[in-house]
């Protein structure tokens, strides 16, 4: 529904995934803003949750930063722009953005689309679909499974609510 229902085809994007996940909030911010805001926000209980998630990629030997901080590319709507382990695939202004990332073990697409609203503003919806390359990204992603929902709600609620934590320059702007 995420890209087909506001005409962007999202084929071999979506589809196929082992995990699936879409969250939806209103906002009143452009595609560019909103991604910068969701890209920035970094509160404690996040860096905590990274902090953690290095603990049990180490433990099943899979490959994992040692830093919360994520790179971004200096023009966040280019195709081809490196952040982190990521790399942005597809920018379709003024409503869709998708980014890949990729390790040893998993490769994930992060959607984000702007559905735009009758009334004014849009309906936000961030989506994730992550695909396991061998099984040691099975076993990794099932034991973190409750977690990449409620990252990805509370990011973009606060992305799309201009509330939560920001440094104080998005990095890229």
């Amino acid at each position: 529904a995420v890209g087909g229902a506001l005409g962007y085809p999202l084929t071999g994007v979506l589809d196929g995934a082992d995990h699936l996940d879409v969250k939806s909030t209103p906002t009143s911010l452009e595609l560019e803003p909103l991604l910068s805001r969701l890209l920035a926000w970094q509160p404690g209980w996040l860096r905590l949750l990274f902090a953690l998630r290095g603990l049990v990629a180490r433990l099943l030997g899979l490959e994992h930063s040692r830093s919360s901080q994520r790179r971004l590319p200096q023009d966040l709507m280019k195709p081809g722009g490196v952040f982190g382990p990521g790399e942005i695939v597809l920018v379709r202004p003024p409503g869709l953005w998708v980014a890949m990332l990729q390790d040893r073990h998993l490769a994930a697409h992060i959607v984000l689309a702007l559905e735009p609203r009758p009334a004014g503003g849009s309906l936000a919806h961030l989506g994730t679909a992550v695909r396991y390359r061998h099984w040691p990204g099975s076993l990794y992603f099932n034991r973190i499974r409750p977690f990449p929902p409620l990252v990805v709600w509370a990011g973009l609620r606060a992305a799309a609510r201009g509330n939560g934590s920001f440094p104080r320059q998005i990095p890229g702007k």
